[in-house]
């Protein structure tokens, strides 16, 4: 019975059809699956449900004579090309689900008698319409069923070719223009790649192309580009149809091949990146603006007392001197900018996703960070000099060691300022990273020259200079003063690292230890009045600290991504963030704050990171607000955090996608309404206000 349980093959041109249950009886009011095989002559061919030329197969279930509605689940078509048009076919022997539920007035003893209309469309050089009826009679019985040999077979070819669930991936898309961006990021537990990828539009939105390109973005995030079909609507909401898997989307953890899938059936919410600017003028406009007011953002704070210093050094010095010393910063912001924009463009040339600040998501580079600015701090102290005779400081400036102080000048002042976002670098940073290399650079020069513009400022105005006193030993003081800010910044990126997990306390310590006893050693055994013997050995004994300063801090882990499933542990979360009237902070997912604000709730989503001193500065000035804690107590709006700290593909993905690469970044979700994006720099009137207006708007 197992074997014989099945109809009879009809056919009609080059198409043949069988239907085959997948059990051997059916059960009143409960759900049931039969199989249909569709087996095409050699050369020949039949259309999925959405075809460019031909018309869709389809298929009508009637049960006894009487309308049944049924679930289909269609194979994933192949990509066909004939004559330069490209269409979606099936081709040789398929199998399509149909998956029904019994009528109720059946009873055990009964037979169902069951039919299903197919027609379609079948070509070969030439194109002939298809129609048959396969019908097939399975009994009726009131114990559970027994799967068929035959059912059972054909039914796993089915699973095999059909869509599935592609267990632990994340799927978003947004559209720019006539084009769509598809993202697909791999679940952390999977580590082969799903091969070529292709997307099957439900509808026709898509046009369709014999290949996609497609480009991984690290090890787990692939894009694909697709190109709207000009039959697309322009309010087309919804990405809908099947992605395809050369390999397998597999699943984690699991070898089985019933929990991997060939294809994915994907139905996404499509929406527009938000546009940072709206043109080259207006993006190059942004980054002198932004590089300008970089310096009042906190990251640059570090960095004032050597741009004091700088000042002080040129009152009383002619135009040309000054000039000379602006040129020269300027050429070392320049160069530290152009630097960064090289690795940038090298890394994303690799496929790798990168943001602005992106260098503080390593472990590695923190901790040199440490050591630098420690030894930095140090030496502003008076512990040893470098560049300069220790009696150039009271005094005047020796020219040359004056020229190399102004160029590390803005060397250190790019490294200290690239973690943070200001008001309109976002803007013009995000237009950069969408272009390619000549504007991404043009970009970055005109931050540049935004953040030296004080500078020649006071070289075209020398006259301000006067107000500053005359270089004298008020420097050496003032010095050892502004050293504290480099000693600030050397906790705070021991504080970021302490969120890596990679260091240990004793280990940074010890670090710290060597390092002070090497720049001492060095300050000690380098002044002028030593034997070339003794600066040997004192200068050589510094090096072998500082180089055990390294070893013994060295992160142990690796610099690789943050666990985006990991929770935010309690030393993650910063302290003003724990307090118990603080609103809770939820850890951000993809998705995530769209389902919130579909369910009812307004969502205040946080992109942050711990290197992004604005974003702590935001942090701090908002939450510490009783009235926005109230507010958001009192209409219980979530806060979700999307944590960049670490390295963590899809917060890159969500940036990208609302044309963003830098943070802080703040927006607002509210029912049945567009999100609102925050400025950069946030009070908690700017919070408040853009609440209330969502409040306003919704009544």
């Amino acid at each position: 019975m197992a074997t014989t349980l099945r109809a009879e093959a009809v056919r009609d041109g080059a198409v043949t059809l069988e239907l085959v249950p997948r059990y051997q009886s059916v059960q009143p009011g409960r759900s049931s699956l039969v199989i249909l095989r569709m087996s095409h002559d050699a050369g020949w061919h039949s259309y999925w449900t959405s075809s460019t030329t031909g018309y869709p197969t389809t298929i009508s279930l009637s049960a006894n004579g009487a309308p049944l509605s049924a679930s289909v689940t269609w194979p994933v078509p192949k990509v066909h090309e004939q004559g330069g048009i490209v269409d979606y076919v099936y081709e040789g022997s398929v199998a399509i689900t149909l998956i029904f539920f019994t009528p109720e007035g059946l009873k055990p003893g009964d037979t169902l008698h069951l039919s299903a209309e197919v027609n379609w469309l079948m070509c070969k050089e030439e194109c002939v319409p298809g129609h048959a009826t396969v019908s097939l009679d399975i009994p009726v019985a009131a114990t559970a069923p027994i799967p068929g040999v035959a059912g059972e077979a054909l039914f796993g070819k089915a699973l095999r070719e059909s869509p599935g669930v592609a267990y632990g991936w994340e799927f978003s898309a947004y559209h720019e223009g006539d084009v769509v961006h598809l993202y697909a990021t791999m679940p952390r537990l999977v580590h082969e790649k799903p091969g070529e990828l292709y997307f099957f539009s439900a509808d026709g939105s898509i046009v369709a192309t014999p290949t996609q390109p497609q480009k991984w973005h690290g090890d787990r995030l692939v894009e694909l580009t697709l190109q709207l079909s000009r039959y697309a609507p322009r309010d087309m909401a919804r990405l809908t149809g099947v992605l395809s898997a050369s390999d397998l989307f597999r699943a984690p953890m699991d070898t089985e091949l019933k929990l991997a899938s060939h294809g994915a059936a994907l139905d996404l919410p499509l929406e527009a990146p938000a546009r940072a600017a709206t043109g080259l003028f207006a993006a190059l406009l942004f980054g002198v603006m932004g590089g300008l007011i970089l310096n009042l953002m906190p990251c640059v704070f570090p960095i004032l007392g050597i741009k004091v210093m700088s000042f002080a050094a040129q009152a009383g010095r002619g135009r040309r001197a000054i000039l000379a010393h602006a040129a020269v910063f300027t050429g070392g912001v320049l160069a530290a900018l152009w630097t960064l924009a090289g690795v940038v463009l090298a890394l994303r040339g690799a496929g790798e996703a990168v943001g602005w600040g992106f260098q503080l998501q390593n472990p590695y580079v923190i901790f040199l960070g440490i050591v630098f600015f420690l030894l930095f701090g140090l030496n502003m102290l008076g512990v040893y000099e470098i560049g300069m005779s220790a009696g150039a400081v009271g005094g005047k400036f020796e020219g040359r060691a004056g020229l190399r102080g102004a160029f590390l000048s803005g060397l250190v002042a790019v490294v200290v300022a690239t973690p943070c976002s200001a008001p309109f670098l976002g803007t013009a940073v995000g237009y950069a990273f969408t272009k390619g290399p000549l504007v991404f650079l043009a970009i970055f020069t005109a931050v540049g020259l935004g953040f030296s513009l004080p500078y020649f400022l006071l070289a075209a105005f020398p006259r301000l200079l006067a107000f500053l006193p005359r270089p004298g030993m008020w420097m050496v003081r003032l010095r050892q003063v502004l050293s504290l800010l480099l000693f600030a910044t050397v906790a705070y990126l021991i504080w970021i690292l302490w969120a890596f997990g990679e260091s240990g306390i004793v280990a940074i310590a010890a670090s710290l230890v060597f390092a002070t006893l090497a720049a001492i050693l060095y300050g000690r055994f380098s002044e002028p009045v030593r034997s070339r013997r003794t600066k040997f050995l004192g200068i050589g004994a510094a090096g072998i600290l500082l180089a055990l300063a390294l070893a013994v801090g060295w992160p142990r882990g690796t610099a690789g991504e943050t666990s985006p499933d990991a929770a935010l542990s309690e030393t993650q979360v910063p302290a003003f963030a724990r307090q118990s009237d603080s609103p809770r902070l939820t850890k951000w997912e993809p998705g995530l704050a769209e389902r919130l604000a579909a369910s009812g709730s307004v969502v205040y989503v946080d992109f942050t990171a711990r290197w992004c001193a604005t974003c702590q500065v935001n942090k701090k000035l908002v939450f510490s607000s009783a009235e926005v804690r109230d507010y958001f107590a009192k209409y219980g709006i979530i806060v979700l955090e999307a944590d960049w700290t670490r390295r963590d593909e899809r917060i890159t993905s969500e940036l990208a996608r609302r044309g963003r690469f830098a943070v802080p970044y703040n927006v607002i979700y509210a029912p049945g309404r567009e999100p609102v994006e925050l400025p950069t720099v946030l009070t908690p009137g700017i919070v408040l206000d853009a609440l209330r207006k969502l409040e306003e708007s919704g009544k």
